[in-house]
């Protein structure tokens, strides 16, 4: 029986920004996020490591991005997915923070001119057994060369 004082696991998803910088070489924007993923409930929760963004690769389409009133359009990979197995979740524990570094530049199709974007992470937890929706709160970001 679950104890009542007993708190489930909770995520708390924070994005904050980095390094934004035009990579000429590249003609692409280089957007460095911060994406924290904190357990501010009890017990363990279970975070699928792909929606982590594992090892900085965005995988999927965990971020919406937008400029003025235009969709960002994400241009990277968005693979159909079997279930990962045990080994593919981070399992952090109450209190514990796991924090993955992105470059938002190399999958979504920012304009070469820049602007202004606001970005959010949002993005369901896959195969979890905390199937909850992640989101941040929305940050905005000065894309100027």
């Amino acid at each position: 029986m679950k104890d009542s004082a007993m708190k489930d696991p909770e995520i708390e998803v924070r994005i904050t920004p980095g390094e934004v910088s035009w990579l000429g070489g590249e003609d692409r924007w280089r957007v460095m996020l911060e994406v924290s993923f904190k357990n501010i409930g009890g017990g363990k929760f279970e975070l699928d490591k792909r929606t982590a963004c594992e090892g900085g690769r965005i995988s999927n389409r965990v971020f919406q991005v937008q400029m003025g009133d235009t969709e960002v359009q994400y241009q990277g990979m968005m693979a159909k997915r079997a279930h990962p197995g045990p080994d593919g979740f981070f399992r952090i524990a109450a209190g514990e923070e796991l924090k993955v570094d992105v470059d938002l530049g190399d999958q979504y199709a920012f304009p070469k001119e820049g602007g202004n974007a606001r970005v959010t992470f949002d993005h369901a937890n896959h195969f979890s057994i905390h199937r909850v929706q992640l989101q941040s709160p929305t940050i905005e970001i000065a894309l100027a060369k």
